[in-house]
């Protein structure tokens, strides 16, 4: 047994020390947000052109990774993406103000990746120049909520309400996201790699579109019967909380990478 079990840490040993550990890098890329707006879109690819101008989504990261073996790494990045919606179907406060926004959102995630080729193995470096790979992790989200004041009118018999959006007003928000995706690397060089991704993260939020309502204040004018003006705000409120579906934050990268530090084990 004793044999055996030296015989298996020589050969772990020996792949690993052939396995550079270490990888830091940058992506850079397009993001989109998939929830209640109207250019809700699961991925973006290139300029966003359904506003009323050309927007350009973004999001940009840096990471370190730990590569375990020659197909497995624990990745951990930061994050900064920013995207653009617009509403004006869906949400009748965002057709009143012909609302069009756009949300910074940071993100720090720790991923497992899986390369389906031992992309990482420095004597194999000629023959495994390319390997696809897949990921899953967990992420935790910073990102922007607006306050929202609704000016309630009495019109007739009825109530009309009127919201705005308080300029500056912007309060942050934490949730939690669970990314997921595929890419396809390229090992150029001894040390540099190229790696085109798409990550796929759903989220606990309904905020990153701004589609629901949390921080409001409510102001009344020429109401003549306050407890139907209540009832107004209270189904207006229901009616723009967003749906039961949570957002999800997706972003189509490309990225580069030097990996360097080999083990001193069996050498």
């Amino acid at each position: 047994m004793k044999k055996y079990l030296i015989s298996g840490l020589v050969v772990l040993c020996a792949g690993l020390s052939f396995a550079q550990r270490h990888e830091i890098g940058v992506k850079l890329g397009t993001a989109s947000v998939y929830g209640d707006s109207d250019n809700s879109k699961f991925i973006q690819i290139g300029p966003d052109r359904s506003l009323d101008r050309l927007t350009f989504p973004f999001t940009g990261s840096i990471f370190y990774k730990r590569n375990l073996n020659y197909y497995q790494g624990i990745k951990f990045s930061f994050g900064y993406s920013r995207v653009d919606f617009i509403d004006i179907i869906q949400k009748k406060y965002r057709h009143l103000n012909n609302f069009s926004s756009s949300n910074a959102i940071l993100d720090a995630s720790v991923t497992f990746e899986y390369n389906f080729f031992p992309i990482n193995d420095e004597l194999k470096r000629d023959e495994t120049m390319w390997s696809p790979y897949i990921f899953a992790g967990l992420s935790g989200l910073m990102m922007d909520t607006q306050t929202v004041i609704l000016d309630v009118r009495q019109s007739g018999m009825n109530c009309i309400i009127i919201p705005n959006i308080v300029a500056g007003s912007n309060k942050k928000n934490f949730s939690i996201g669970v990314p997921f995706g595929i890419g396809l690397k390229y090992k150029f060089n001894y040390n540099w790699t190229f790696a085109l991704e798409a990550l796929f993260r759903p989220t606990f939020s309904d905020d990153l579109d701004y589609s629901s309502i949390k921080h409001y204040s409510v102001q009344y004018e020429n109401v003549c019967n306050l407890p139907d003006a209540q009832a107004a705000v209270e189904r207006f409120l229901k009616e723009n909380s967003g749906n039961k579906s949570k957002d999800w934050l997706n972003t189509i990268t490309l990225g580069v990478s030097y990996s360097f530090g080999r083990t001193p084990c069996c050498k």
